[in-house]
């Protein structure tokens, strides 16, 4: 009975054993070829979106310098308004003193 067991392991089980290590090494290689694939699209991306981020931080950089400009001329009207203000006033002053 052992040898029969043997003998039908040998013909039956050996075989279908050595196919499915041949599929296992081919999803193996597959799994390896993917894989290398995915490093490269990773590397990819990344090195992608460092040149999208260096491009922000450049808009982000001239934004903050035209808000700093902007700050400037606020500063700057409010000078001419009071500035605008005082002519006036003196100019009032030295109508009452001409009068």
């Amino acid at each position: 009975m052992a040898e029969k067991t043997l003998g039908w392991l040998q013909r039956v089980l050996l075989p279908e054993l050595s196919e499915m290590k041949g599929e296992v090494k081919a999803v193996h290689s597959e799994i390896k070829r993917l894989d290398g694939k995915v490093d490269s699209l990773r590397n990819e991306m990344n090195t992608r979106f460092e040149a999208v981020d260096s491009r922000f931080e450049s808009v982000d950089r001239r934004f903050e310098a035209v808000v700093t400009r902007i700050d400037g001329l606020e500063k700057r009207l409010d000078v001419a308004d009071r500035l605008a203000k005082l002519e006036s006033e003196v100019s009032v002053l030295k109508a009452r003193s001409v009068n």
